[in-house]
C-alpha cells in the first residue's frame, strides 16, 4: 500500500465517520434515549442527595447550551462531565478504608481483646438487680410503721371532725 492509497483510504474513512456522526447526532432516537439517560441520571443524583453534582449537572448542561445548540452534545457534557467529576472525586475519599501497618493492625488485635476481656469480666446483670430489689424490700418494711401511724392519725382526724 502506498502512501497516497492510504491517504485516500484515511479521507475515505473519516468522510463517513463525520457523515456517520452528523446522523447520529441529529436523529431524534438518540436524542430521546440520551434524554432519558439524563433524567436517570439526575434523578440518582437527588435520591442519592448529591446536591453539589446535581447542581454542576445542570451548570455545566447550562454552559454547554452556550457553546452548542445540539440538545444530544448538551446533554451528552453535562453526563459525562459530572460523572468525570464525581469519580475523581470519589478516588480520594474511600470509606472505612485506612492506611494500616503492622503496628496498626497489631494495635487493634490488642484493642478488640481487652474488649473481650472487658466483657467477660463484667458482672451479671441479673445480681445487681437482686440487690437493687432486696434494698427496695428492706426500705418498703421500714415505711410499714410509718404508714400504719399516719393511717391512725387520719382516723381520729375524721373522728373529730
Amino acid at each position: 500500500m502506498t502512501l497516497k492509497s492510504f491517504k485516500k483510504l484515511a479521507n475515505k474513512v473519516i468522510d463517513q465517520s463525520e457523515k456517520m456522526a452528523n446522523q447520529l447526532l441529529q436523529s431524534r432516537i438518540v436524542l430521546y434515549i440520551v434524554f432519558f439517560l439524563a433524567v436517570v441520571y439526575l434523578f440518582g443524583l437527588m435520591l442519592r442527595e448529591d446536591i453539589p453534582f446535581t447542581v454542576i449537572f445542570l451548570l455545566i448542561g447550562f454552559l454547554t447550551s452556550f457553546f452548542s445548540k445540539n440538545m444530544i452534545v448538551i446533554l451528552l457534557t453535562a453526563i459525562l462531565a459530572t460523572w468525570l467529576i464525581r469519580v475523581s472525586i470519589g478516588f480520594n475519599r474511600r470509606e472505612g478504608m485506612e492506611d494500616k501497618t503492622e503496628e496498626t493492625a497489631d494495635a487493634d488485635k490488642k484493642e478488640t481483646t481487652e474488649k473481650k476481656e472487658n466483657m467477660t469480666e463484667k458482672p451479671d446483670p441479673s445480681v445487681d438487680l437482686l440487690k437493687v430489689q432486696d434494698e427496695i424490700v428492706e426500705k418498703l418494711k421500714e415505711l410499714d410503721p410509718l404508714l400504719t401511724k399516719a393511717e391512725g392519725f387520719i382516723a381520729s382526724l375524721k373522728t373529730h371532725a
